[in-house]
């Protein structure tokens, strides 16, 4: 990606109609291998906007670009189910995301940085909160760690990005040990009728 401002502009354009169009995408950046945002358009209500100068944030800390940023050519990064963090913060309210980053590369194959783009996972978890399934008890969903994405109670969801400790394990250890032991199935707790995929 040549670096002026002409391109720039070109690029943001791009950017915002992908946005404008495809109601799931939160923001779409170019960040340079330093982790430094170049080019940053976000939804804001139903209109891409885009950010420039001091709204621009270094992302080197973030964990998603330290393991992106080592992606060869057409590498897909994606990340797990999280809390979007602007300015080192939380947002709120909530806004779950999954970050997908595609290395960038120039033709002699020296990395440009990332092409990074979050998803709003409010979409998701609202269908899955809303199936028919869930007439037939509590669906739940939880990360590989076990803590509640969507839980018994709001205030359980979340806790690896809030800093509690409402897990799965912790509220329901029996059920946990089933979970963790096999990939999908039923079994009857002291918790209950566990069924999961």
């Amino acid at each position: 990606m040549r670096d002026s401002a002409t391109t720039r502009d070109s690029v943001a354009r791009q950017f915002a109609a992908y946005i404008k169009t495809h109601r799931t995408v939160r923001q779409i950046r170019w960040i340079t291998p330093d982790g430094m945002e170049q080019i940053r358009v976000e939804r804001d209500g139903n209109a891409p906007v885009q950010r420039t100068g001091n709204a621009l944030q270094d992302k080197s800390a973030q964990p998603y670009v330290q393991e992106a940023v080592s992606l060869d050519s057409n590498d897909l990064y994606v990340s797990p189910m999280e809390l979007n963090i602007e300015n080192g913060r939380i947002e709120t309210p909530h806004k779950p995301v999954m970050r997908f980053a595609l290395g960038l590369h120039d033709i002699q194959d020296r990395p440009l940085g990332l092409l990074v783009v979050n998803f709003l996972a409010t979409h998701w978890l609202d269908a899955f909160h809303d199936s028919p399934l869930n007439m037939a008890g509590d669906l739940m969903l939880f990360n590989q760690r076990g803590y509640w994405l969507i839980g018994p109670s709001e205030r359980d969801e979340w806790g690896f990005a809030l800093g509690h400790d409402a897990t799965v394990a912790r509220q329901y250890p029996f059920g946990w040990q089933a979970i963790r032991e096999h990939d999908n199935g039923s079994a009857v707790t002291a918790g209950g009728l566990w069924s999961w995929r």
